[in-house]
């Protein structure tokens, strides 16, 4: 091609014909134009599907993440919910003066094994962390998307810091229960390292400490009931997210 444009310039210009020159001149560099404006074009499009793959998978990473922390909070609060019925067994029987000495044994020991705990709220949050450190939340183009996200993992944030300030706010009534009181002799796994009562002696002994118990039982009932509200909003947010996750997913 180079070498066809320089045989027409000689010619031309050995024939003085500058018009036809010109023109040929004129078409050379439209043609470089034209290839320089292809090869932008080559290299924008590479680059928007490059962009594309990215937020595709980005998306997919958030969906599956947002699919898995749904089920961890259903399955938590199922756990929730029935910690919460031990303890009201265990209050009820514990607040019964004529509830069978081995309805309470059984109550208090349900309670230590299921009850006297604390729930948990530990979402997975990888895909967005890294979203986050890396600067790629731009990756995901639909403003609205990228909004309802950004205020989901907020509201986890939000979410475990309500639990630490009421686990911190219990746990100190848990402490003195185990100071004064013998709270590991009723838990299955630590019993065997207590002298076994009978259930006359094991009741007396549950309703001398009805005080403290009752304060505990208490507490926890509130933490399960408090955190119990934060599962449901928590699944129903990330739900929401989720549909929107995913209708932005079919766009591709």
């Amino acid at each position: 091609m180079n070498s066809l444009f320089r045989k027409l310039r000689v010619d031309i210009l050995s024939n003085n014909k500058i018009g036809r020159y010109l023109a040929y001149a004129i078409g050379e560099v439209l043609l470089i134009v034209i290839g320089i404006m292809i090869a932008v074009q080559l290299s924008n499009l590479n680059e928007q599907r490059r962009a594309a793959d990215l937020e595709r998978a980005y998306l997919e990473r958030i969906a599956s993440e947002m699919r898995s922390n749904v089920a961890m909070f259903s399955g938590d609060r199922e756990t929730a919910s029935a910690a919460q019925r031990v303890i009201e067994r265990f209050s009820a029987a514990l607040n019964d003066l004529s509830a069978p000495d081995a309805e309470l044994g059984q109550a208090t020991v349900d309670y230590f094994d299921t009850g006297w705990i604390f729930p948990d709220f530990d979402p997975t949050t990888t895909t967005f962390d890294d979203l986050e450190a890396t600067g790629n939340l731009q990756v995901i183009r639909n403003n609205q998307v990228r909004q309802a996200m950004i205020e989901l993992y907020a509201n986890y944030e939000a979410y475990w810091r309500d639990l630490d300030s009421n686990v911190s706010w219990g746990l100190p009534v848990d402490a003195r229960l185990t100071y004064e009181y013998d709270a590991l002799r009723w838990d299955p796994r630590t019993a065997v390292l207590f002298q076994e009562l009978t259930p006359g002696e094991a009741a007396s002994d549950i309703r001398s400490h009805a005080d403290i118990l009752n304060r505990s039982a208490a507490i926890h009932f509130w933490v399960m009931d408090y955190t119990l509200r934060d599962y449901e909003e928590a699944i129903a947010h990330s739900e929401s997210v989720l549909e929107k996750v995913e209708a932005e997913l079919a766009k591709h």
